[in-house]
């Protein structure tokens, strides 16, 4: 094989995964529609994971099938990799399909146990190699090369199954707190040492490498690709907690933790590969599939075919039948949902709405207020320009109307009219929410400062902090006893904050919630706009309660929620591109 042959696999290789990746993105969200409508509910981000790699799984293993079978790959040592990559996905698909726990794609799944597995059968297969560069005329380097991998996979087959990095991470710990290294840090730095490890072995190793390559490529290159795949794994591992400040709302830890597994995985295939294609002779390569020119038996060949036919068809039909155009993809009871208002209205990334006594529905837009008469026809209240950049929070108190104007980091009070606003309170740096309490003042849920501040006439009393867990407070609302319930994208959950001062975490994401923005209160229940999830949940004073309407994967920017006095729910759906603000009117609640 020689260096042009292996640079056209390899990007043969890349265009077609990339392919897969795009197929997927673009027909696995119908899938998941699809599925949810014959199910009557929505799912969380693991399961549309699941859905998402299942698919992308799927097609691999028929194009692996296809290169096995239909059009014969004609290296030995290729079709053996070929081989062993239908049993990675296999497991693969086995596991995000079967195994139901939480931690199904973590490091204490059953993934560890079939990862440990393969790198103990990479270690023996580098003893065998070890063993026959001792007899054969090889690189005088080369026992030593197979020596090193023969204990670098045993120790890997160790760490995988027993967690030696996170062991020694926490007998490290109380040496890196003084100097600011948290547990978490020294993990990933101990793994990080694992890659460095692996880089440093090529580079010493280079001259028998490239002898290597030069007399049996395929090796080396699955060799090198799985140094590459290690790496990759590593990186994504190490980034995780920058990736999760940087895009705090679309869980990006899941996933990562998600494609971390699944490289590693890979790679101890590839590596496994490597090691067996290098002891692998032309003698002993019948039962690996029809030999090029040979082609597969009809019925073999007609099975592959109808395999790749039926998915084509139910990929076709789950887009074709897919409710992309209509708000809703389902919903608990007799809801409808219609469009109130829209950009044609005015509406520009609009976020808040309040339902004020005397004005009638209020709706923060594009550096302005609007408001709306019953049929959905705007006027504005407050114009854009003017003092207030962003309403996030409306509030009635001390005859005006209070709102909570994020990127101006103030809280504005407005007479009626929409005129003479006043700053409230001072030291603000991003108010998302306001509401008042039964006695009259006023409480700021503030995301910059982590904390929901109540405005006493002795001066702010801070009711919850990052210390009680907060990390991105977003709306709030009290119910009839004076309990303050609180909305927290960051943290994933929603708060209860008791007029005694007490702060407990009422439900999060073992609910369902992924990022839950908006908060309403109506006949003892909580109603949660849930941006994520692109869902609207319901819950009891107890935290008990789910999802009863999801809405359609484009109206995935949910916002505020407001109810008027006949029960009908209205709900923002914002977007800083293209025309997708709609303010939707929902009746049939549950």
């Amino acid at each position: 094989m020689n260096p042009r042959s292996i640079a056209t696999a390899l990007t043969a290789t890349a265009a077609g995964a990339l392919c897969v990746l795009v197929l997927t993105l673009w027909v696995a969200p119908s899938l998941v529609m699809a599925i949810e409508g014959l199910l009557g509910h929505g799912f969380d981000i693991e399961m549309r994971l699941r859905i998402h790699f299942g698919f992308a799984g799927w097609l691999v293993l028929l194009a692996l099938l296809a290169r096995l079978f239909v059009w014969p790959l004609r290296e030995p040592g290729a079709r053996l990799m070929a081989w062993a990559l239908v049993v990675e996905v296999v497991i693969l698909m086995a596991i995000w399909v079967l195994v139901r726990d939480a931690e199904f794609q973590g490091e204490t799944s059953a993934l560890t146990f079939f990862s440990a597995v393969v790198l103990l059968l990479c270690s023996i297969a580098a003893l065998l190699n070890f063993r026959a560069s001792r007899r054969g005329q090889q690189h005088r380097a080369a026992p030593l090369f197979w020596a090193v991998m023969t204990a670098a996979f045993l120790l890997a087959c160790l760490d995988e199954y027993f967690t030696l990095h996170e062991r020694v991470s926490h007998a490290l710990a109380p040496f890196g707190q003084p100097i600011g290294l948290s547990e978490e840090i020294l993990q990933d730095a101990v793994t990080l040492g694992y890659a460095v490890g692996a880089v440093a072995v090529v580079v010493l190793f280079r001259d028998f490498v490239r002898s290597e390559l030069r007399r049996a490529a395929l090796p080396m290159v699955l060799f090198v690709v799985a140094i590459g795949l290690y790496g990759a794994a590593v990186l994504n591992d190490t980034v995780d907690v920058v990736a999760e400040r940087l895009w705090p709302h679309s869980d990006p830890a899941h996933l990562m933790n998600f494609l971390e597994e699944a490289l590693e995985f890979t790679a101890g295939f590839f590596f496994l590969g490597a090691f067996t294609t290098r002891l692998l002779e032309e003698g002993g390569v019948s039962a690996l599939g029809p030999q090029p020119g040979a082609p597969a038996p009809r019925w073999l060949r007609f099975s592959i075919f109808a395999l790749a036919a039926s998915t084509a068809v139910g990929t076709a039909v789950a887009v074709v039948t897919t409710p992309l155009s209509p708000i809703l993809r389902w919903a608990d009871g007799n809801v409808e949902v219609s469009v109130f208002a829209d950009a044609r209205a005015g509406l520009s990334e609009v976020d808040a709405l309040f339902v004020h006594p005397r004005l009638g529905l209020l709706a923060g837009s594009g550096g302005g207020v609007l408001r709306f008469d019953d049929a959905g026809a705007a006027t504005p209240w407050v114009a854009p320009g003017g003092e207030l950049h962003c309403a996030e929070g409306f509030a009635v108190w001390k005859d005006g109307t209070v709102v909570a104007d994020d990127s101006g980091a103030q809280v504005l009070r407005f007479d009626e009219q929409g005129g003479s606003p006043q700053s409230v309170g001072a030291g603000w740096v991003s108010p998302e929410a306001v509401a008042v309490g039964p006695l009259g003042r006023l409480h700021v849920a503030d995301e910059g400062l982590r904390a929901v501040v109540r405005l006493d006439p002795g001066g702010p009393v801070v009711l919850a902090s990052a210390l009680d867990g907060l990390r991105l407070p977003e709306g709030m609302v009290f119910d009839d006893r004076g309990i303050l319930y609180l909305t927290d994208e960051g943290a994933r959950a929603i708060f209860r904050i008791t007029p005694q001062g007490e702060v407990t975490r009422l439900a999060g994401t073992e609910t369902g919630l992924q990022a839950p923005e908006g908060i309403a209160y109506r006949d003892g229940h909580l109603y949660v706009s849930d941006t994520q999830a692109v869902s609207i949940f319901r819950f009891d004073l107890e935290g008990r309660g789910g999802p009863v309407v999801s809405l359609a994967w484009r109206y995935r920017e949910l916002g505020g929620l407001a109810f008027d006095d006949e029960g009908v729910l209205y709900l923002a759906v914002g977007s800083q591109y293209g025309p997708h603000n709609f303010i939707f009117r929902i009746r049939g609640l549950p």
